[in-house]
């Protein structure tokens, strides 16, 4: 895990996160099963995790019914709002597609230039903003690839999603 401080200065002044990166160990294509390399005579897909953010807190907000009893007798109800909360976990996964094989140069060279550009699309991925991430990310990613020697980054195509998983929702 790399630690990333990211400050952001806002109109009530500055803000400070420390982010925790989960940077790809490895790409390797025998690990199909897991879904993060596969490859075939036609094309080939990789997908990295790029950020992950764990434990944080979800709310809403849902009309439900309150009942009270009268002081003299009797009973009345009435729909007020509830409230709930749940923890979830979210991941931003970037998918590289390539047509044809990788060879392993080429993927330990992705690997690389994918650290490289996910530190320009951080506030980006954290604002939850993935469509904008995406050109941004692609630029950076495509020229690493070309300053590293690889012309074959002008075929690949790319794709930034989120993951996420939640918990049960419960009445506070």
């Amino acid at each position: 895990m790399n630690t990333l401080k990211l400050v952001l200065n806002t109109e009530q002044g500055e803000e400070e996160f420390q982010l925790e990166i989960q940077a790809p160990k490895s790409i390797e294509s025998d690990v199909i099963n897991d879904g993060i390399f596969t490859d075939s005579d036609k094309s080939s897909v990789v997908k990295i995790k790029l950020l992950s953010i764990g434990d944080f807190p979800e709310t809403k907000t849902e009309m439900c019914l309150a009942c009270t009893d009268l002081p003299f007798g009797g009973r009345i109800c009435t729909h007020v709002p509830c409230i709930y909360t749940r923890r979830c976990n979210k991941s931003a996964m970037l998918e590289v597609s390539y047509p044809g094989n990788i060879e392993d140069a080429f993927k330990n060279a992705m690997e690389e230039c994918a650290k490289t550009a996910l530190a320009l699309i951080v506030p980006l991925l954290l604002s939850g903003q993935f469509q904008a991430a995406i050109p941004t990310f692609f630029i950076a990613f495509k020229e690493c690839l070309i300053t590293k020697g690889y012309k074959e980054a002008s075929k690949i195509s790319i794709n930034i999603y989120e993951t996420k998983s939640c918990g049960h929702w419960s009445r506070v």
